[in-house]
């Protein structure tokens, strides 16, 4: 199986200070990559071509994919040191080092529609046509084929008057028939709780997904 490729670009913006003495500021847009899965970087240099940049690492793997572009995995979750290389003939000479932290990816975030913030209040009519729960990783894009964070079920409440007036296990992301009726039976103030959110995510566990609570509103 692919493994997933996250399309969050780390820039190396490597700007020389000095060339005699080989003094470089090197600025980052961000110092965060993820364990598990690929991540892309870009590394630049002013004054150096791409096919003079090397660059290394503490731990895990990198591979150079493009000029200037380049693929890494972490072996573990902590910190990465990535160092940055410029050949001349037969000498490399270090730049710099940038330090990243390597964080597990974040769980996915369950919504309904367009309502991403639990506890939202929520139009009956809009909430009648929704087909289903969904999920996003907020803030991080992955396109790999392969990469996956399914809904494979959730448990459908609905409360009038704080008392439960509908409970219903659902299989996979659809809302059924009979959940759907129901919401077209939801008054002003009736609560819809999607709890028991479960999802495949890309290291092939299950994960259990945080609740969604909508009030709604005629």
């Amino acid at each position: 199986m692919k493994r997933p490729f996250i399309l969050f670009s780390l820039f190396l913006n490597i700007l020389l200070v000095n060339a005699q003495s080989g003094i470089f500021s090197v600025g980052l847009q961000s110092n965060v990559v993820y364990f598990g899965i690929i991540n892309s970087l870009s590394a630049f240099a002013s004054n150096v071509h791409c096919n003079q940049i090397e660059l290394k690492v503490n731990q895990g793997k990198i591979t150079k994919i493009g000029e200037c572009q380049y693929n890494y995995q972490a072996d573990s979750i902590g910190t990465a040191i990535i160092s940055i290389y410029k050949t001349i003939g037969h000498k490399k000479i270090k730049m710099g080092e940038n330090y990243f932290s390597v964080k597990k990816l974040p769980r996915p975030t369950a919504f309904v529609g367009n309502y991403y913030h639990n506890e939202d209040t929520v139009y009956k009519n809009e909430f009648m046509v929704q087909k289903g729960i969904r999920s996003d990783l907020m803030g991080v894009v992955v396109c790999t084929e392969g990469f996956k964070h399914i809904i494979t079920g959730f448990t459908t409440i609905i409360l009038r008057n704080d008392s439960v007036i509908f409970t219903e296990k659902t299989k996979g992301a659809i809302f059924s028939e009979t959940t759907k009726a129901e919401f077209a039976n939801l008054r002003t103030n009736d609560k819809v709780i999607f709890t028991n959110i479960s999802a495949d995510y890309y290291s092939g566990a299950n994960e259990l997904l945080n609740p969604l609570e909508y009030t709604i509103k005629e």
